[in-house]
Protein backbone atom coordinates (compact mmCIF):
# COMPACT_ATOMS: atom_id res chain seq x y z
CA UNK A 1 0.00 0.00 0.00
CA UNK A 2 1.30 3.43 -0.81
CA UNK A 3 2.10 5.66 2.09
CA UNK A 4 0.61 8.96 3.25
CA UNK A 5 2.51 11.77 1.57
CA UNK A 6 2.49 15.55 1.77
CA UNK A 7 4.28 15.86 -1.58
CA UNK A 8 2.01 16.83 -4.46
CA UNK A 9 2.71 14.29 -7.19
CA UNK A 10 1.68 14.48 -10.79
CA UNK A 11 0.09 11.90 -13.06
CA UNK A 12 2.72 10.04 -15.04
CA UNK A 13 2.31 9.83 -18.80
CA UNK A 14 4.12 7.71 -21.37
CA UNK A 15 3.70 7.71 -25.14
CA UNK A 16 5.98 6.68 -27.98
CA UNK A 17 5.07 8.20 -31.38
CA UNK A 18 7.19 5.47 -32.94
CA UNK A 19 4.18 3.19 -32.55
CA UNK A 20 2.83 4.79 -35.73
CA UNK A 21 5.20 2.46 -37.60
CA UNK A 22 2.97 -0.48 -36.65
CA UNK A 23 0.26 -0.75 -39.31
CA UNK A 24 -1.22 -3.34 -41.64
CA UNK A 25 0.54 -3.35 -45.00
CA UNK A 26 -2.29 -5.13 -46.82
CA UNK A 27 -5.23 -3.30 -45.18
CA UNK A 28 -4.58 0.46 -44.77
CA UNK A 29 -8.08 0.91 -43.33
CA UNK A 30 -7.56 -1.68 -40.56
CA UNK A 31 -9.45 -0.60 -37.44
CA UNK A 32 -6.33 -0.99 -35.26
CA UNK A 33 -3.99 1.57 -36.77
CA UNK A 34 -1.95 4.69 -35.95
CA UNK A 35 -5.09 6.83 -36.12
CA UNK A 36 -6.13 5.48 -32.72
CA UNK A 37 -3.26 6.92 -30.71
CA UNK A 38 -3.15 10.03 -32.90
CA UNK A 39 -6.76 10.77 -31.92
CA UNK A 40 -5.96 10.24 -28.23
CA UNK A 41 -2.94 12.51 -28.41
CA UNK A 42 -4.85 15.21 -30.30
CA UNK A 43 -7.31 15.37 -27.41
CA UNK A 44 -4.67 15.25 -24.69
CA UNK A 45 -2.64 17.99 -26.38
CA UNK A 46 -5.64 20.23 -27.08
CA UNK A 47 -4.51 23.76 -26.05
CA UNK A 48 -7.73 24.48 -24.17
CA UNK A 49 -6.87 21.84 -21.55
CA UNK A 50 -3.17 21.10 -21.98
CA UNK A 51 -3.70 17.78 -20.22
CA UNK A 52 -0.30 16.42 -21.24
CA UNK A 53 1.45 19.48 -19.83
CA UNK A 54 -0.25 18.87 -16.50
CA UNK A 55 1.33 15.40 -16.37
CA UNK A 56 4.88 14.27 -15.79
CA UNK A 57 6.16 12.88 -19.07
CA UNK A 58 8.02 9.63 -18.43
CA UNK A 59 10.58 7.99 -20.71
CA UNK A 60 9.42 4.98 -22.64
CA UNK A 61 11.74 2.07 -23.21
CA UNK A 62 11.96 -1.26 -24.92
CA UNK A 63 11.22 -4.42 -22.95
CA UNK A 64 14.00 -6.95 -22.66
CA UNK A 65 13.73 -10.54 -23.85
CA UNK A 66 13.85 -11.73 -20.22
CA UNK A 67 11.00 -9.37 -19.29
CA UNK A 68 8.78 -10.64 -22.09
CA UNK A 69 9.53 -14.20 -20.97
CA UNK A 70 8.01 -13.41 -17.58
CA UNK A 71 4.71 -14.04 -19.41
CA UNK A 72 5.39 -15.27 -22.93
CA UNK A 73 7.01 -18.44 -24.19
CA UNK A 74 10.43 -18.13 -25.85
CA UNK A 75 8.88 -19.71 -28.95
CA UNK A 76 6.38 -16.86 -29.37
CA UNK A 77 9.00 -14.15 -28.80
CA UNK A 78 11.32 -15.82 -31.31
CA UNK A 79 8.50 -16.23 -33.84
CA UNK A 80 7.80 -12.49 -33.70
CA UNK A 81 11.51 -11.75 -34.05
CA UNK A 82 12.04 -14.10 -36.98
CA UNK A 83 8.97 -12.86 -38.83
CA UNK A 84 9.60 -9.14 -38.41
CA UNK A 85 13.41 -8.98 -38.50
CA UNK A 86 14.45 -11.54 -41.09
CA UNK A 87 16.11 -9.66 -44.00
CA UNK A 88 14.08 -11.71 -46.46
CA UNK A 89 10.71 -10.91 -44.89
CA UNK A 90 7.98 -9.87 -47.33
CA UNK A 91 4.21 -9.47 -47.17
CA UNK A 92 3.72 -13.19 -47.72
CA UNK A 93 5.82 -14.02 -44.63
CA UNK A 94 3.96 -11.37 -42.63
CA UNK A 95 0.58 -12.72 -43.74
CA UNK A 96 1.70 -16.24 -42.84
CA UNK A 97 2.40 -15.07 -39.27
CA UNK A 98 -1.05 -13.51 -39.12
CA UNK A 99 -2.64 -16.74 -40.31
CA UNK A 100 -0.91 -18.71 -37.54
CA UNK A 101 -2.72 -16.60 -34.97
CA UNK A 102 -6.20 -15.08 -34.69
CA UNK A 103 -6.71 -11.58 -36.08
CA UNK A 104 -3.16 -10.25 -35.72
CA UNK A 105 -1.05 -8.42 -38.27
CA UNK A 106 2.65 -7.47 -38.24
CA UNK A 107 5.05 -5.56 -40.44
CA UNK A 108 8.84 -5.21 -40.25
CA UNK A 109 8.55 -2.50 -37.58
CA UNK A 110 6.00 -4.32 -35.41
CA UNK A 111 8.51 -6.19 -33.25
CA UNK A 112 10.19 -2.95 -32.11
CA UNK A 113 6.79 -1.33 -31.50
CA UNK A 114 5.61 -4.33 -29.45
CA UNK A 115 8.80 -4.31 -27.37
CA UNK A 116 8.32 -0.56 -26.79
CA UNK A 117 4.67 -0.96 -25.79
CA UNK A 118 5.51 -3.58 -23.17
CA UNK A 119 8.61 -1.75 -21.94
CA UNK A 120 6.86 1.61 -21.66
CA UNK A 121 4.10 -0.01 -19.63
CA UNK A 122 6.73 -1.50 -17.32
CA UNK A 123 8.36 1.92 -16.99
CA UNK A 124 5.09 3.52 -15.97
CA UNK A 125 4.05 0.89 -13.42
CA UNK A 126 7.52 0.98 -11.87
CA UNK A 127 7.36 4.77 -11.46
CA UNK A 128 3.92 4.52 -9.85
CA UNK A 129 4.83 1.58 -7.63
CA UNK A 130 7.92 3.39 -6.32
CA UNK A 131 5.83 6.52 -5.58
CA UNK A 132 7.66 8.66 -8.14
CA UNK A 133 4.31 9.67 -9.66
CA UNK A 134 0.80 9.57 -8.23
CA UNK A 135 -0.82 7.49 -10.97
CA UNK A 136 -0.46 7.25 -14.72
CA UNK A 137 -1.58 6.71 -18.28
CA UNK A 138 0.23 4.69 -20.95
CA UNK A 139 -0.87 5.38 -24.51
CA UNK A 140 0.71 2.40 -26.25
CA UNK A 141 0.16 0.15 -29.22
CA UNK A 142 0.04 -2.58 -30.30
CA UNK A 143 -2.48 -3.35 -27.55
CA UNK A 144 -2.12 -6.38 -25.34
CA UNK A 145 -4.93 -7.99 -23.36
CA UNK A 146 -5.82 -10.72 -25.90
CA UNK A 147 -2.26 -12.05 -26.15
CA UNK A 148 -1.79 -15.30 -24.22
CA UNK A 149 1.55 -16.68 -23.03
CA UNK A 150 2.05 -18.75 -26.19
CA UNK A 151 -0.13 -16.89 -28.69
CA UNK A 152 -0.54 -13.45 -30.18
CA UNK A 153 -4.23 -12.69 -30.69
CA UNK A 154 -6.82 -10.03 -31.44
CA UNK A 155 -4.55 -7.15 -32.60
CA UNK A 156 -2.24 -7.95 -29.65
CA UNK A 157 1.33 -9.22 -30.06
CA UNK A 158 2.49 -9.23 -26.42
CA UNK A 159 0.36 -8.66 -23.33
CA UNK A 160 1.57 -5.29 -22.04
CA UNK A 161 -0.45 -5.27 -18.81
CA UNK A 162 0.36 -8.88 -17.95
CA UNK A 163 4.09 -8.35 -18.52
CA UNK A 164 4.03 -5.20 -16.36
CA UNK A 165 2.13 -6.95 -13.57
CA UNK A 166 4.52 -9.91 -13.60
CA UNK A 167 7.44 -7.48 -13.53
CA UNK A 168 6.07 -5.87 -10.36
CA UNK A 169 5.54 -9.23 -8.70
CA UNK A 170 8.83 -10.84 -9.70
CA UNK A 171 11.13 -7.81 -9.60
CA UNK A 172 9.48 -5.49 -7.04
CA UNK A 173 7.86 -8.08 -4.75
CA UNK A 174 4.30 -6.84 -5.28
CA UNK A 175 1.82 -9.22 -3.65
CA UNK A 176 -1.63 -7.92 -4.68
CA UNK A 177 -2.44 -6.41 -8.07
CA UNK A 178 -5.96 -5.64 -9.26
CA UNK A 179 -6.41 -5.63 -13.04
CA UNK A 180 -9.66 -4.05 -14.20
CA UNK A 181 -10.50 -4.68 -17.86
CA UNK A 182 -13.40 -2.64 -19.24
CA UNK A 183 -12.71 -3.22 -22.93
CA UNK A 184 -15.87 -4.43 -24.70
CA UNK A 185 -14.03 -7.67 -25.55
CA UNK A 186 -12.93 -10.15 -22.92
CA UNK A 187 -9.19 -10.10 -22.22
CA UNK A 188 -8.71 -13.85 -22.36
CA UNK A 189 -4.93 -13.48 -22.57
CA UNK A 190 -4.71 -11.70 -19.24
CA UNK A 191 -7.13 -14.18 -17.67
CA UNK A 192 -5.06 -17.16 -18.84
CA UNK A 193 -1.83 -15.62 -17.58
CA UNK A 194 -3.01 -15.29 -13.99
CA UNK A 195 -5.73 -17.93 -13.78
CA UNK A 196 -3.95 -19.86 -11.01
CA UNK A 197 -2.24 -16.88 -9.31
CA UNK A 198 -3.91 -15.35 -6.27
CA UNK A 199 -1.58 -12.35 -6.37
CA UNK A 200 -3.63 -10.97 -9.26
CA UNK A 201 -7.35 -10.26 -9.08
CA UNK A 202 -8.57 -10.02 -12.68
CA UNK A 203 -11.94 -8.29 -13.12
CA UNK A 204 -13.45 -8.02 -16.61
CA UNK A 205 -16.67 -6.39 -17.82
CA UNK A 206 -17.28 -7.40 -21.43
CA UNK A 207 -19.88 -8.04 -24.07
CA UNK A 208 -20.62 -11.77 -24.26
CA UNK A 209 -24.08 -12.44 -25.75
CA UNK A 210 -24.09 -16.06 -24.56
CA UNK A 211 -20.74 -16.62 -26.29
CA UNK A 212 -21.76 -15.20 -29.68
CA UNK A 213 -19.55 -12.11 -29.35
CA UNK A 214 -15.80 -12.27 -30.06
CA UNK A 215 -13.62 -13.93 -28.79
CA UNK A 216 -16.50 -16.44 -28.59
CA UNK A 217 -15.02 -18.40 -25.70
CA UNK A 218 -16.79 -20.31 -22.91
CA UNK A 219 -14.02 -19.13 -20.56
CA UNK A 220 -15.33 -15.57 -20.88
CA UNK A 221 -18.40 -16.55 -18.87
CA UNK A 222 -19.04 -15.87 -15.18
CA UNK A 223 -18.37 -19.44 -14.04
CA UNK A 224 -14.66 -19.22 -14.90
CA UNK A 225 -13.35 -18.07 -11.54
CA UNK A 226 -9.72 -19.26 -11.48
CA UNK A 227 -8.15 -22.50 -10.38
CA UNK A 228 -5.67 -23.77 -7.82
CA UNK A 229 -4.45 -20.97 -5.57
CA UNK A 230 -6.08 -18.49 -7.98
CA UNK A 231 -9.59 -19.85 -7.49
CA UNK A 232 -11.88 -16.93 -6.72
CA UNK A 233 -9.46 -14.35 -8.10
CA UNK A 234 -10.87 -14.27 -11.63
CA UNK A 235 -14.17 -12.41 -12.01
CA UNK A 236 -15.98 -12.09 -15.32
CA UNK A 237 -19.07 -9.94 -15.75
CA UNK A 238 -20.38 -11.09 -19.16
CA UNK A 239 -22.98 -8.81 -20.72
CA UNK A 240 -25.60 -10.74 -22.66
CA UNK A 241 -27.36 -7.84 -24.33
CA UNK A 242 -26.38 -4.57 -25.97
CA UNK A 243 -27.51 -1.02 -25.28
CA UNK A 244 -26.36 -1.00 -21.66
CA UNK A 245 -25.75 2.47 -20.28
CA UNK A 246 -24.14 4.35 -17.44
CA UNK A 247 -26.54 3.02 -14.81
CA UNK A 248 -25.74 -0.57 -15.73
CA UNK A 249 -21.98 -0.07 -15.61
CA UNK A 250 -22.17 1.89 -12.35
CA UNK A 251 -24.28 -0.88 -10.79
CA UNK A 252 -21.57 -3.40 -11.68
CA UNK A 253 -18.96 -1.04 -10.28
CA UNK A 254 -20.62 -0.39 -6.94
CA UNK A 255 -22.30 -3.77 -6.38
CA UNK A 256 -19.58 -6.12 -7.64
CA UNK A 257 -16.18 -4.56 -8.24
CA UNK A 258 -15.78 -2.25 -5.27
CA UNK A 259 -16.75 -4.74 -2.51
CA UNK A 260 -14.26 -7.24 -3.93
CA UNK A 261 -11.57 -4.60 -4.44
CA UNK A 262 -11.84 -3.36 -0.84
CA UNK A 263 -11.47 -6.90 0.47
CA UNK A 264 -8.54 -7.66 -1.85
CA UNK A 265 -6.79 -4.43 -0.79
CA UNK A 266 -4.53 -4.10 -3.86
CA UNK A 267 -1.12 -2.51 -3.83
CA UNK A 268 -1.60 -1.51 -7.48
CA UNK A 269 -4.59 -1.09 -9.78
CA UNK A 270 -3.95 -1.51 -13.50
CA UNK A 271 -6.74 -0.82 -15.98
CA UNK A 272 -6.89 -2.26 -19.49
CA UNK A 273 -8.67 0.84 -20.71
CA UNK A 274 -10.26 -0.05 -24.02
CA UNK A 275 -12.98 2.46 -24.83
CA UNK A 276 -14.85 0.41 -27.41
CA UNK A 277 -17.69 -0.11 -24.94
CA UNK A 278 -18.44 3.62 -25.02
CA UNK A 279 -20.73 5.63 -27.24
CA UNK A 280 -19.11 6.50 -30.57
CA UNK A 281 -16.82 3.51 -31.09
CA UNK A 282 -16.75 2.94 -34.87
CA UNK A 283 -15.99 -0.78 -34.50
CA UNK A 284 -18.64 -1.79 -31.96
CA UNK A 285 -20.61 1.25 -30.84
CA UNK A 286 -23.50 -0.78 -29.42
CA UNK A 287 -23.19 0.19 -25.78
CA UNK A 288 -24.57 3.45 -24.41
CA UNK A 289 -22.02 4.18 -21.71
CA UNK A 290 -20.27 7.52 -21.66
CA UNK A 291 -16.60 8.11 -21.01
CA UNK A 292 -17.57 9.90 -17.80
CA UNK A 293 -18.75 6.56 -16.42
CA UNK A 294 -15.34 5.01 -17.06
CA UNK A 295 -13.72 7.99 -15.31
CA UNK A 296 -15.99 7.36 -12.32
CA UNK A 297 -15.05 3.68 -12.41
CA UNK A 298 -11.35 4.52 -12.49
CA UNK A 299 -11.67 6.99 -9.61
CA UNK A 300 -13.57 4.48 -7.52
CA UNK A 301 -10.88 1.85 -8.16
CA UNK A 302 -8.28 4.32 -6.94
CA UNK A 303 -10.27 4.94 -3.77
CA UNK A 304 -10.51 1.18 -3.23
CA UNK A 305 -6.75 1.02 -3.37
CA UNK A 306 -6.02 4.21 -1.46
CA UNK A 307 -8.94 4.75 0.92
CA UNK A 308 -9.13 8.47 0.02
CA UNK A 309 -6.41 9.81 2.30
CA UNK A 310 -3.63 7.42 1.32
CA UNK A 311 -1.43 7.87 -1.72
CA UNK A 312 -2.83 5.27 -4.13
CA UNK A 313 -1.18 3.55 -7.07
CA UNK A 314 -3.13 3.34 -10.29
CA UNK A 315 -2.40 3.28 -14.02
CA UNK A 316 -4.42 3.07 -17.21
CA UNK A 317 -3.08 1.35 -20.29
CA UNK A 318 -4.68 1.93 -23.68
CA UNK A 319 -6.20 -1.33 -24.87
CA UNK A 320 -7.89 -2.51 -28.05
Amino acid sequence: MAHISTVIQKTGFVYNPGSDSHFCNWDPAHVEGPHRTKAIMARLEDPKDNLVKQCQRLPGRSAGFAELKLVHTPELVKDVNHTCSDPGTNDENLKAFSERYNDVYVNTASEECAYDAAGSTISLVAHVFMDKVKNGLAVVRPPGHHASPAESNGFCIFNNVAVAAKYLMDMKNAERILIVDWDVHHGQGTQRTFYDDKRVLYFSIHRYEQGDFWPNLPESNFNYIGEGSGKGYNINVPLNKTGLGDADYLAILYQVLLPVAYEFNPEMVIVSAGYDAAIGCPEVGLEDSTLRTFTTEASAAMVACGLTSIQFRFIRVDSD
